[in-house]
């Protein structure tokens, strides 16, 4: 196995992402099986590929280290006795051993459209250099299709996507007119956004318990904002809320792509295709228009929130790790700079809209799989090995993942790991988040509470969604176009 760019590995982010968006029950006792099977599930269910003796083919897979991280490793030379890094030098060796074929990844960097490039480049060129390609969620997705690049998972040789080391709702959530061009599976590492919750500072001004609280059903966007104005102080006395006050919630300025997410978490959707395959964008509801104006409310008035590296030069990770706010919204791929704070905390979903919204609701926004559009038998080869690194991955990496996270500690207590198999169960695809290449609709909270300061939704999706849907328009046309459906 090789690696353009080595990968340090660390287990902490390794964390419970791998597992999240796979089906999840109750955590194990111990950190022996996958989330949501038991031993002999996982000892019977296989990939069920036999026969197949690629000569000693290479399959290579062009990702990016810099797009998650060190932490989250796809690739291990030797086994050095980290139980993450051990189990993916698994996976690849026995993939390797197991079909005859050499496994190569190779890393372009960056953060933006880098592996798209490289991708279509490739296919462009005709060259076959990328057998497969692990990409950001919506980087050049429209235009990979437009121009007929990606392979529809649906029809790859070997790929089962009702196996469980497929995430069943990109199939519910993504297809344009029946084609999925984009997956992912166990092979990626996902992440969810949660809710941090300094345990200390619920004790001390005497607050309801949040795990209660999402038991209960009771943890909403209402109730986090009244609990977050509870606690919020000037402490110095200088009548301005900095760094050194107390807060009840953050969120980071600098990454305010977090913001979109309070649509689905208040349970709507930015886009969604309907029965009939005709596309519904977001639009003025009384649900959209207070779920804006509560978190407007929250971000500005009463002094409740600190808007990382804007209300101050320090971000929200840090003025959460000093102790002085209540929540804070982040995504779990903070747990490795949260490791070693003296910060008592937990994780909650995200709050939901009111008490009568049945599920709690995260954005699904992992990475994605991609394959190109090129003959069967090339495609035999890619969808079986694809299909076995995504077997592997479940059945040798997710459970070592998941032992990491209770050997190590990386969360605080056992409620916390229940909470996040909720989590888990709770993310969603976005049709507009994965196909809307950053579009208008996809910024809509950013561009309204943070840019503007206003929660005028009307003039902004009368602004805007005319010119959005005329660009799916054109995007369904040419996925009639080129894969030549109705």
């Amino acid at each position: 196995m090789k690696a353009s760019n080595l990968i340090s590995l660390s287990l902490i982010s390794a964390l419970i992402l791998t597992s999240c968006g796979s089906d999840t029950q109750t955590p194990p006792d111990s950190g022996t099986d996958a989330p949501g099977t038991t031993t002999d599930e996982t000892t019977a269910l296989t990939d069920g590929l036999e026969g197949y003796n690629f000569d000693g083919r290479t399959f290579t897979i062009v990702y990016s280290a810099d797009q998650l991280g060190a932490s989250w490793p796809y690739d291990a030379d030797e086994e050095n006795g980290d139980v993450l890094n051990d189990s993916v030098y698994a996976r690849n060796t026995a993939v390797e051993d197991r079909f005859n074929v050499e496994i190569e990844y190779y890393s372009t960097g960056g953060t933006n459209n880098e592996v798209p490039s490289a991708f279509l480049n490739s296919i462009t060129a005709g060259d076959n250099a990328y057998q497969l390609a692990i990409s950001h969620t919506f980087n050049m997705i429209p235009a990979l299709i437009t121009v007929g690049a990606l392979a529809d998972f649906n029809e790859i040789p070997n790929v089962d996507l009702d196996k469980p080391w497929w995430n069943a709702s990109i199939r519910d959530n993504l297809e344009i007119l029946g084609i999925l061009p984009i997956a992912v599976s166990d092979l990626i590492y996902s992440y969810a956004d949660v809710i941090y919750v300094n345990r200390d500072m619920l004790e001390e001004f005497k607050l309801e318990d949040t795990y209660d609280l999402v038991y209960d059903g009771k943890w909403t966007w209402t109730k986090l904002a009244e609990m977050a104005k509870a606690v919020a102080g000037d402490l110095d006395g200088d009548g301005e809320y900095k760094m050194d006050d107390r807060f009840g919630f953050t969120l980071p300025g600098e990454t305010a792509s977090l913001m979109s997410r309070i649509i689905q978490s208040n349970g709507m959707m930015m886009a969604t295709v309907e029965d009939n395959g005709l596309l519904q964008l977001l639009t003025v509801t009384e649900r959209l228009q207070n779920t804006l104006e509560r978190y407007y409310d929250l971000i500005y008035n009463d002094n409740k929130t600190y808007f990382g590296s804007i209300t101050d030069k320090a971000t929200s990770v840090e003025i959460f790790s000093q102790g002085n706010v209540l929540f804070m919204h982040q995504t779990t791929l903070q747990l490795p700079t949260l490791r070693d704070v003296d910060v008592n905390f937990g994780i909650v979903p995200l709050p939901k809209y009111d008490e009568d919204q049945e599920d709690y609701m995260s954005m699904l926004s992992s990475q994605i799989l991609l394959v190109p559009n090129t003959t069967e038998e090339e495609l035999t080869f890619i969808g079986t090995i694809a299909e076995a690194l995504s077997y592997e991955s479940w059945s040798r990496v997710t459970p070592a993942v998941y032992e990491s996270i209770f050997e190590s500690k990386y969360l605080r207590d056992a409620t916390s790991y229940e909470m996040y198999q909720s989590i888990c169960d709770s993310l969603v695809c976005d049709f507009n988040w994965n196909y809307g290449a950053g579009n208008k609709l996809f910024q809509l909270p950013m561009e309204l509470i943070k840019g503007q300061k206003s929660t005028d939704a009307a003039s902004y999706l009368a602004q805007y969604s005319e010119s959005i849907m005329a660009e799916y328009e054109t995007l369904f046309d040419a996925v009639r176009d080129v894969y030549g459906v109705e």
